[in-house]
């Protein structure tokens, strides 16, 4: 995939050197949960793996794969 761009901060790191800040972008987070919601593509059994991990490697995943242990 092209153009565009990861960037990350350490949040814990973040939090305990700038407490107040931390406390804020945590509700911000918490305050936008409902509105996220991932496009998923398929959930696997965790016995299905070997299929979970094929479909990303041949690229026929639009969204995320799920792998859960309780389905």
């Amino acid at each position: 995939i092209k153009g565009f761009s990861v960037m990350g901060v350490r949040a814990g790191e973040y939090g305990r050197q700038f407490p107040e800040k931390g406390r804020e972008n945590t509700a911000a987070i918490w305050a936008m949960a409902d509105k996220m919601k991932p496009r998923v593509d398929h959930e696997y059994r965790l016995d299905e793996w070997r299929a979970a991990f094929d479909s990303l490697a041949t690229r026929k995943v639009v969204g995320k794969t799920i792998v859960r242990p309780d389905l």
